[in-house]
């Protein structure tokens, strides 16, 4: 990242960009800064986007002067449109279809390869040293002595995601999240052939207690479908089509009509290998952050009450199990204040300490300026600083803004003498100062 934030700042002298307190305002534009990360560095991949942004779409100069008013969502779909067309990625894709699962199940799954593995054992001639010469694929090493995980630029998975529709990459990310479950469990389904997993291994990473994690689900196939109701009501439809979705036959992970109390998507697992051998509804609530705040064990326990008081008040008969068992799973990018330990048996919590894990490194970047610390001075909103950085009101919130940008921790310290480096050591407040501390 540090050389091409290098190469930006070669065109921003060029095109006399606007300076603040001596940086260069561009390197204070997430929005950018997320996609000339998404290019992975690849200089030709680089060289397409800025060409985009600096003579393409924009007269000279002018990219800088309105970076606020820049559709970067476009600029990042018509450097992807670029290589497919120069490149056939799309044909390259379904002429070797076996290929190209292959290397998204490893790269999201972060299986480890060897350089003289095949990935179609059809084909001897593409191996893994041979895919990392003539593609785009990225070798990365691990700590196990001639084995690296797959990467890929986000650029290259969107194509990918074109043709193989895994998941919806520019949807909400309620709808992201449950595309992405039912990615996980298909891709354990058909390619690794589990007719049943524990819980650990479905949700990778999630804190949870030992009862709950080793309990063992049966697997199926999954389908995402938008349910037009609240759920639970007795009979809910496919917003796409609406025909009546039966989600109690577990083909199904349902994401829940907008503003239900219940969860925002669901699914009906058999609980396997137990006395009662029973049914659960898996229920997924997103919970993103919210200003800094942290989450609570209250919040954690009065997700799962809500949820299974939503189905045991209905009158009708909403769900037919002889013990209604609801598993609540909390995504959240947020902070926690409490000990895991202490978790209810029917809750597992994905926070921002396993967010990468589960999501893995390609689709967790999609949140990173706000996962890896908890927060960065040089992004995050007055009411974010006001509510994690201690003893600081609305005027020195303000401040900081003002003071942009910051180098690293001595700088914003010097720079805001009333902030004490043990209140926020007392705190556990972990600064990150992305991307001028590179």
């Amino acid at each position: 990242m540090k050389s091409i934030i290098q190469i930006v700042d070669f065109y921003a002298e060029k095109y006399s960009a606007e300076k603040i307190n001596g940086e260069y305002m561009w390197k204070l534009c997430s929005k950018f800064l997320h996609i000339i990360q998404d290019t992975g560095g690849l200089p030709r991949v680089l060289q397409y986007m800025l060409t985009l942004c600096f003579e393409e779409l924009n007269t000279e100069g002018e990219f800088f002067r309105k970076i606020s008013e820049q559709d970067f969502g476009n600029i990042s779909r018509l450097t992807a449109n670029k290589l497919q067309s120069l490149y056939g990625i799309y044909n390259t894709i379904r002429a070797s279809n076996k290929i190209a699962w292959e290397l998204l199940y490893h790269c999201v799954m972060e299986k480890l390869v060897a350089p003289g593995d095949c990935l179609d054992p059809n084909n001897k001639t593409d191996t893994i040293e041979n895919l990392e010469t003539e593609t785009h694929v990225i070798l990365k090493e691990s700590k196990k002595p001639g084995h690296y995980y797959i990467e890929m630029p986000f650029l290259f998975v969107v194509l990918y995601n074109d043709i193989l529709r895994i998941v919806p990459i520019k949807q909400d990310w309620e709808i992201f999240v449950a595309f992405y479950e039912a990615f996980i469990n298909n891709m354990l389904f058909e390619r690794e052939e589990k007719s049943e997993v524990t819980l650990e291994e479905l949700y990778r990473g999630a804190h949870g207690k030992n009862e709950t994690l080793n309990k063992i689900v049966e697997l199926k196939k999954l389908h995402v479908c938008q349910s037009m109701q609240q759920f639970p009501c007795s009979n809910i439809t496919s917003l796409h089509d609406n025909k009546p979705i039966k989600w109690e036959e577990g083909n199904d992970l349902v994401v829940n009509g907008k503003g239900a109390p219940f969860g925002d998507s669901f699914v009906a697992r058999k609980i396997l290998h137990d006395p009662e051998n029973f049914n659960a509804l898996m229920i997924t609530q997103d919970k993103w952050d919210y200003n800094g705040k942290s989450l609570t064990k209250l919040e954690v326990i009065k997700e799962s009450i809500k949820n299974l008081k939503s189905l045991v008040k209905k009158s009708e008969s909403i769900i037919n199990y002889h013990d209604p068992c609801c598993i609540t799973i909390i995504v959240t990018t947020r902070k926690y204040n409490f000990d895991y330990g202490q978790l209810p048996e029917d809750v597992l919590v994905i926070d921002k300490t396993n967010f990468e894990k589960y999501f893995g490194r390609i689709f967790s970047s999609r949140a990173a300026f706000f996962l890896d610390k908890d927060i960065n001075p040089n992004f995050s909103e007055l009411a974010k600083i006001k509510n994690i950085v201690p003893d600081i009101g609305e005027v020195t919130a303000g401040k900081i803004a003002e003071k942009r940008p910051y180098y690293n921790l001595n700088d914003f310290l010097d720079k805001h003498q009333g902030i004490k480096r043990q209140k926020l050591d007392e705190a556990n407040i972990k600064l990150d100062f992305f991307p001028f501390d590179l």
